[in-house]
């Protein structure tokens, strides 16, 4: 097993490996068919030539909602294959990537999740506290709209307070959780 600098060759196993992740979360639908681009730090946990694990860090202050003033990063995809989890591949995977952050300048890390009780646990055993909350909305069906032309069958939206929704016309209701881990404590 080995931790490596995503190249374009692992694109395919990079796919696999993410989707079969997201099969039993509530991510299940979040389905690539390609790999985002990443101005960050982008790494591959890899054995016998496949990716068991992966970590896209975005570096980009104006993306990071947790503190303007300081510099951030997000991490946008964190994944172990189903048959490797629990092994401390995503641990490994965050402490070589925050190794390079902290190089770049890099003051704290934000994440986002939902409601899956093994990812929150993840993030907080590995030193995240949580910021802030809001909801994803998933709704379908006789969704109305003020275009007569326009007739959306399916629809996501985000809500911050709960009592906001009508949950009478929705189909999932997902709070998403915000994460943050100081990257500067400790240094001088």
């Amino acid at each position: 097993m080995k931790i490596l600098d995503y190249s374009s060759k692992y694109e395919d196993s990079w796919i696999r490996c993410r989707t079969l992740s997201f099969l039993y979360t509530q991510y299940f639908d979040d389905v690539l068919q390609t790999k985002p681009k990443i101005d960050g730090v982008e790494l591959i946990c890899v054995e016998n030539n496949q990716v068991i694990g992966l970590l896209d860090i975005e570096i980009k202050n104006a993306y990071c909602s947790y503190d303007k003033h300081q510099k951030g990063a997000m991490i946008e995809t964190i994944a172990v294959h189903p048959d490797h989890q629990s092994k401390g591949i995503g641990q490994k995977l965050l402490e070589v990537a925050e190794e390079r952050l902290k190089l770049e300048g890099i003051e704290y890390l934000e994440a986002w999740t939902r409601e899956d009780y093994a990812s929150n646990q993840w993030y907080i055993k590995n030193g995240f506290s949580q910021f802030n909350s809001y909801f994803h909305v998933f709704t379908s069906g006789d969704i109305k709209t003020s275009n007569p032309h326009f007739h959306p069958i399916f629809t996501f939206g985000h809500v911050t307070d709960r009592k906001q929704i009508d949950e009478t016309v929705v189909d999932r209701i997902y709070e998403c959780r915000g994460y943050v881990k100081n990257l500067m404590e400790g240094l001088s």
